[in-house]
């Protein structure tokens, strides 16, 4: 009954700070359609020759909804951080909603935590767990975006390469992966197409594309073709090759991620038996485990105990992660 009841304190924080963040966009937005209108009466009536011709046209993108939350969110670097994790993601939201996101779980699991009667540092770490839980599930969504875009991308090279082969432009084959490739690849050239045809230098196009998506092999085919815009050369031979380069690397990565693959059940075991054996011990033997609760030495010998997994998590990670 008890854990009901705080689940559904949990959901009513998490739907009451929904209903503030909407109220508060709608009244941005409602702020902001004003100003954008005086905005335009004023350069309507400004003579054309008073207009600086410096200015420029940019796209620029909203952290949040909430005008001076935007404004702090801009200037402060570790927001800028987590809205790279998003763009990375392929996030739809905004960072401040993600921001939200993690301050509604912090609370709930913090009155959890305070109802149960959990130590006080463990609290602490249930509360700091459930502020970041949506970036962790970013930044998990990241990982599997690169993994499928990595898998997709020889094929955009052939594809690519096929098309100038064929006679058409570069700007031709970008539009031919838009369309014919899914999620994540082929939005991604899309929206180096619709730049390109928008003036950017496509270059730049491709500068960007590759900071959004933070891939080597992208990277190599930026250099590619500065290269050959500068100096010339056949691009298709140098796709090809790209794109052959990748899928060997590919195959090894494979064959090394299976050699690695025992190392790395055997570091889930270690790090899942101790949790395990506590669960048992709750049910088998409880005033085994009580005593970790209500005892201050227990706490102290929880805190160290999660300590040195956290710990021995970190090392068997980095033992079995081999770079290639």
């Amino acid at each position: 009954m008890l854990i009901l009841l705080a689940i559904g304190v949990f959901l009513a924080v998490v739907l009451a700070l929904e209903g503030v963040y909407y109220g508060l966009r709608m009244w941005s937005k409602r702020g902001r359609g004003v100003a954008r209108f005086a905005e335009k009466v004023e350069k309507w009536s400004t003579d054309v020759k008073s207009i600086d011709e410096s200015v420029t046209i940019v796209r620029s993108s909203e952290l949040s909804a909430v005008p001076w939350l935007n404004t702090w969110f801009l200037r402060n670097s570790v927001i800028q951080k987590l809205e790279r994790l998003r763009v990375l993601a392929g996030g739809k939201q905004r960072v401040g909603q993600y921001l939200l996101y993690g301050l509604g779980s912090a609370l709930g699991l913090g009155f959890v935590a305070v109802r149960v009667g959990v130590p006080f540092l463990l609290a602490g770490a249930m509360v700091l767990g459930g502020a970041v839980i949506p970036f962790l599930l970013l930044y998990r969504k990241k990982v599997a975006r690169q993994r499928v875009f990595d898998r997709q991308f020889p094929e955009t090279l052939d594809l690519l390469a096929r098309s100038l082969r064929a006679g058409h432009t570069l700007f031709i084959g970008l539009k031919l992966v838009g369309e014919e490739f899914e999620e994540p690849i082929g939005p991604e050239f899309k929206l180096v197409f619709d730049e390109v045809s928008m003036g950017i230098p496509t270059i730049q196009a491709f500068e960007n594309f590759a900071a959004r998506v933070a891939s080597s092999d992208v990277h190599y085919l930026v250099s590619a073709v500065n290269i050959q815009r500068e100096t010339g050369g056949n691009l298709v031979e140098i796709m090809e090759a790209l794109a052959w380069v990748i899928r060997q690397r590919f195959k090894l990565k494979q064959k090394v991620s299976a050699l690695a693959g025992e190392g790395k059940i055997s570091a889930v075991i270690l790090c899942a038996l101790p949790v395990l054996l506590g669960l048992v011990l709750s049910v088998i033997s409880p005033h085994y485990v009580t005593i970790f609760i209500k005892d201050p030495t227990g706490h102290i010998m929880l805190t160290v105990a999660a300590v040195m997994l956290g710990i021995g998590v970190m090392v068997m990670s980095r033992m079995t992660s081999i770079k290639v």
